[in-house]
């Protein structure tokens, strides 16, 4: 049973008449509109090599920054250690206040945050982002193009704190046999 729009969304004032996209029980993302299904997109299948990950969960305040993670990588033309552990995977989750701190409500438009990411050559882009990213590398690869070496998020909004969820798998690079 596809939920009403209103048990969908504590955001939707104005946008109700809009297709909206969500993840449902059955593990399937799915694009609604009112009680019609449109597309779907279903993760039953899903499964991802974690030998450790690290959650975090925390208020990011207005202005601020914080690294999620950080490879290290010394260079891109340097080969990764065998059994070394490297960040493979991230889900992150984006949850916005209701109002500003003045007491207006915060619209959906202006919800946002920056994550930048800097791959194995040290190159950093700025992404805007709105409230989910996931990124599952291949999960033992050897190779320093594979990985992504940094992912800092920025809260840029000057009147709003945001709040965050984070999962980041790291696995070992695979030993040669």
């Amino acid at each position: 049973m596809i939920p009403k729009l209103d048990e969908i969304c504590d955001c939707c004032g104005g946008y109700g008449l809009l297709k909206i996209l969500q993840l449902f029980d059955d593990k399937c993302f799915k694009i609604v509109e009112g009680t019609k299904t449109q597309s779907v997109m279903c993760l039953d299948s899903f499964a991802y090599l974690a030998e450790n990950h690290v959650c975090n969960g925390s208020v990011l305040q207005s202005g601020e920054d914080i690294t999620l993670f950080e490879s290290t990588l010394l260079s891109p033309a340097a080969s990764l250690i065998e059994g070394k552990i490297y960040p493979r995977a991230i889900m992150l989750l984006i949850k916005y206040p209701a109002e500003v701190e003045s007491g207006a409500d915060l619209a959906l438009k202006d919800k946002n945050v920056t994550l930048s990411i800097t791959n194995s050559n040290g190159e950093e882009t700025d992404y805007p982002l709105h409230t989910l990213y996931m990124w599952f590398g291949n999960p033992i690869s050897d190779s320093a193009d594979d990985l992504i070496n940094k992912i800092k998020l920025t809260n840029p909004n000057a009147d709003y704190d945001i709040t965050f969820e984070s999962i980041v798998i790291w696995n070992k690079v695979q030993e040669e046999e």
